[in-house]
Parts: C-alpha cells; sequence; structure tokens
C-alpha cells in the first residue's frame, strides 16, 4: 500500500518500484486526464530526477499499487462522491 500525503490541491504518494528504485506518484487530475497523474524517479542528485506520465510507466508499478493510485484518485477528483481517505 502507497503511504500518501496531501500538499495543497496534489496527493504524494511513496513507492518503490519493481525494478528498486524509489519514486513518488503524484496525483493532480481525474484519471481521465493524461496529465492527473505523474510517477516522479528519484536519482542520486535533483538533477537526475526523472518524470514520467502514469499511464507510460504503469509497468513499473505492482498491480497493487496501480489500484491504489486509481482509487485514490476517484477519491479526490472523481464525481462519483466517494469520500477523501483520513491521513495519519
Amino acid at each position: 500500500m502507497i503511504r500518501w500525503k496531501r500538499q495543497g490541491p496534489a496527493w504524494i504518494g511513496e513507492l518503490h518500484l519493481l525494478d528498486g528504485r524509489s519514486a513518488y506518484v503524484v496525483l493532480v487530475g481525474p484519471r481521465n486526464a493524461h496529465t492527473g497523474a505523474v510517477l516522479v524517479l528519484a536519482g542520486k542528485s535533483e538533477s537526475e530526477r526523472k518524470t514520467a506520465f502514469l499511464d507510460e510507466s504503469v509497468h513499473l508499478l505492482h498491480p497493487l499499487q496501480v489500484v491504489d493510485v486509481l482509487c485514490l484518485q476517484e477519491r479526490a477528483f472523481g464525481d462519483k462522491g466517494l469520500p477523501l481517505p483520513e491521513l495519519t
């Protein structure tokens, strides 16, 4: 499960990719928006960080992480009326 925190209008989750790297997923919009979710791949320095749209890098995530991302995206930005999660 991804540990989420809220930063302004965005939701940020820290996770580990299938290849062992650390990354952040940043949600800023609904699932149907191409730019609604991005993956920030950690590097040794800030200049080595890479950003990719989630739909282009979903192969790097465990299937349960994908479900977690989609569920939070629907809860935070969807129109289904689901309640926001409680942050601990």
